[in-house]
């Protein structure tokens, strides 16, 4: 490798330490094992909701639009419900845009999800739009996301189930066609013979077997791999465990490609009487020749056939994932995670969620972030094919109306290619709400 290179990835992981210090300092509103979706209730929230709508103007590739959007959210205990109605009408023709109502699978995208219960309950399932999908300590499905395209999101679900024993996650990516399916299934060996052994009765083993199926890949992707859990501390403040994972990617009975290992600590520490909360997790990574760490990730249906087409020459690395999530006095809830890859052809991957529309009274901002395939420092905030964001900036004038700017750099299917394009859309509106 040339000094050059050394340099250039040397200024990436600067960078990365550097947005991860920020983050730390930036912590914010929730629970530090909250999921933050975009833009949606807090997940733990019980009893509540909000009705959101108004007009904006939207420029799509340079054709303008007004726009109408209705967004409401519910939650009824244990039950969450999240809808949208989006009406974007051309200002040349003065009609609602075609493409959006000319197919039955536009009206699916009505329902953005229901759900029951959170991620880590004993029983939780969500169907609808999946957000930052995990399963395990991310080793194989690292944060999937199924709605890269806002027009046209999938439709899946994940359903998860804890016997205290033993227990499994599981998920389906697209009810329209065959894609992704995968199921972790763990158990905890001391708990099922009936031991009260101190420390190690919590000990788990779990197993993960994922397939990928859609036809746009050559053939198909299949991930199987074990995990072993160690907590130390629980309590009401303070959880800390251990974790190994080891995982392949290829055929049930052969290696196609390669595989790898993780050894990593994690912690949530919750504050007193919640005025904070935070959770993060550190872990080294060793990968083989043709192998890479969250191959499942959030760009995982824009950039498949590319990784996939990549992967078998991509050399072995040994490298590490930092994530920290926090909340402090219901402020800003923010979410970041770095993979550094080592030398890995594949490139570093930065994921950032942010939420500070409580943080300055009459303010709001919202972000999320992806960046994949960091091969330099430049590469860290360039918007292209390994890059999504969505940006909101608001302002209330008064307490139901929020006037705002909305910025995104996102994917559209296109079956010219086929495949997924980038699009970039900007929005102003001004936007009414009420929340309970």
């Amino acid at each position: 490798m040339n000094v050059e290179r050394t340099v250039k990835r040397t200024v990436a992981r600067v960078g990365s330490a550097l947005a991860l210090t920020l983050m730390i300092v930036m912590l914010g509103s929730g629970t530090a094992q909250a999921q933050f979706s975009e833009f949606q209730l807090p997940p733990g929230q019980e009893n509540g909701g909000s009705l959101k709508f108004g007009p904006g103007f939207m420029s799509i590739d340079g054709q303008s639009y007004l726009s109408f959007n209705i967004e409401p959210e519910f939650a009824f205990g244990k039950i969450g419900v999240g809808l949208r109605i989006p009406l974007l009408i051309d200002t040349e023709t003065w009609k609602l845009r075609e493409v959006d109502w000319d197919q039955s699978r536009d009206f699916a995208r009505l329902l953005r999800y229901i759900r029951y219960g959170v991620k880590r309950d004993p029983f939780y399932v969500r169907i609808g739009e999946l957000s930052n999908t995990l399963f395990g300590h991310g080793f194989s499905v690292y944060y999937y996301n199924n709605n890269v395209d806002l027009d046209y999101p999938k439709r899946g679900a994940q359903l998860d189930v804890d016997f205290q024993k033993f227990g499994f996650e599981s998920m389906i990516s697209n009810f329209g066609k065959k894609e992704i399916y995968g199921v972790r299934g763990y158990a905890r060996p001391l708990q099922l013979i009936g031991k009260e052994i101190p420390v190690i009765k919590n000990f788990a083993i779990g197993m993960t077997m994922i397939t990928d199926q859609d036809a746009m890949l050559a053939q198909p992707v299949n991930i199987f791999g074990f995990d072993l859990e160690q907590p130390l501390v629980h309590n009401d403040m303070l959880d800390l465990y251990l974790y190994f994972d080891w995982s392949s990617i290829g055929s049930w009975d052969t290696q196609d490609h390669g595989n790898g290992t993780a050894y990593g600590i994690a912690t949530d520490i919750r504050g007193i009487a919640g005025l904070f909360a935070i959770g993060a997790k550190f872990e080294m990574r060793n990968l083989s020749d043709g192998f890479t760490a969250g191959l499942i990730g959030p760009l995982w249906d824009v950039n498949k056939t590319r990784i996939m087409a990549d992967l078998p020459t991509s050399p072995k690395a040994n490298g590490w994932y930092g994530e920290l999530v926090g909340t402090v006095l219901g402020r800003i809830s923010m979410r970041g995670m770095y993979f550094e890859t080592g030398e890995s052809g594949l490139g570093d991957q930065f994921v950032m969620h942010a939420d500070a529309t409580k943080l300055v009274p009459g303010f709001s901002l919202q972000g999320f972030f992806v960046k994949q395939n960091i091969q330099e420092g430049s590469d860290l905030f360039k918007l292209d094919e390994d890059a999504m964001t969505i940006v909101e900036i608001g302002y209330k004038p008064m307490p139901v109306m929020t006037v705002l700017m909305r910025y995104e750099w996102s994917y559209v299917w296109d079956d010219g290619v086929p495949g997924y394009v980038t699009q970039k859309r900007i929005e102003p509106r001004v936007q009414f709400g009420i929340s309970w």
